[in-house]
């Protein structure tokens, strides 16, 4: 009786201690609802099921040169709520109307956390007729997303490889169901060139299923893959070289001797580019404002569509 007492009281420690390893007895663990129960608290209805599949198509057709038109993806930090999502989208659908040399994307920033504030900024974009996008940081985030996303930006990180050369995310990008760009890093340019030639060919990766379990996804490939870069020529050569569709990062500035000076330059550069290269497809345009700059953005927006006009 005593050596049973003895391991009993040994084997709860060890349960104990284990158990607060893991984290399992933690107060700052919670365990949050699976994507099914989140889309139907927050569902994606009819009309946007079809809106979205129809801005998939088109953006593939910019990404593929099969529609002319610049992709102009609109990423500004201070779009984390509901109310920036409406006032910006609502003026972005306005002016879609009047730029036929454009086709714009605009792209929610969320607590990568709060799976039912996602979906809350990618419902209310839509329901402005505007095609939305998002950062993609994990594959068990976008289980929640999807359906909602008509674009995508992935980290090329992502992809990089362990010294025996396996990636954590490979197979990742194949499975994206819709157009999705890889950020090039200075030190990740060979990584993201070879995700984006690799995505198109089926695969298969680690991600959730609707229930929130862990699950292995085949993949069919995913032939709208493209990279962004800084807004270099050196850049855009070598990716014209390599045949790998491409956008160009703008960083907006509030400043407007900057906006209006220096960004119609890089504007004049990018129909410059374009004409030499069939590659370069879009311009990403970042804010880290805090505020929701509507007047320089639309008189950026309006100035580049006259520049690809020309």
């Amino acid at each position: 009786m005593v050596f049973l007492s003895i391991g009993s009281t040994t084997q709860n420690a060890k349960e104990a201690m284990m158990r607060k390893f893991i984290g399992v007895d933690s107060p700052t663990t919670e365990v949050i609802d699976s994507p099914a129960v989140v889309k139907l608290k927050i569902p994606c209805d009819e009309l946007t099921e079809r809106s979205v599949v129809e801005y998939r198509g088109v953006v593939g057709d910019i990404v593929n040169r099969k529609d002319d038109r610049l992709l102009v993806v609109v990423a500004m930090q201070a779009v984390r709520d509901v109310e920036a999502v409406a006032v910006l989208s609502q003026a972005l659908h306005t002016f879609q109307r009047e730029a036929s040399n454009l086709y714009v994307v605009l792209q929610a920033f969320c607590s990568v956390c709060d799976m039912y504030l996602s979906r809350e900024l990618l419902r209310e974009g839509n329901a402005f007729h505007v095609p939305m996008g998002m950062n993609i940081r994990s594959p068990y985030i976008l289980t929640y997303t999807e359906d909602m996303l008509s674009w995508a930006l992935a980290d090329g990180e992502m992809l990089l490889e362990d010294e025996d050369g396996d990636s954590v995310y490979e197979g990742f990008a194949s499975g994206l169901v819709m157009p999705f760009a890889l950020e090039v890093k200075p030190w990740n340019l060979d990584v993201v060139v070879r995700g984006v030639q690799e995505a198109r060919s089926p695969g298969w990766f680690i991600g959730s299923d609707q229930t929130g379990h862990i699950a292995r996804h085949e993949t069919r490939g995913n032939a709208y893959g493209h990279v962004m870069v800084p807004a270099t020529t050196e850049m855009v050569t070598q990716l014209a070289t390599a045949d790998i569709p491409h956008l160009v990062r703008m960083d907006m500035q509030l400043s407007p001797g900057y906006a209006y000076l220096e960004m119609r330059k890089t504007f004049a550069s990018i129909r410059s580019w374009r004409r030499e290269s069939k590659r370069l497809v879009g311009t990403y345009l970042y804010s880290a404002s805090p505020v929701v700059p509507i007047g320089t953005l639309g008189y950026l927006l309006r100035h580049l569509n006259e520049e690809m006009g020309k």
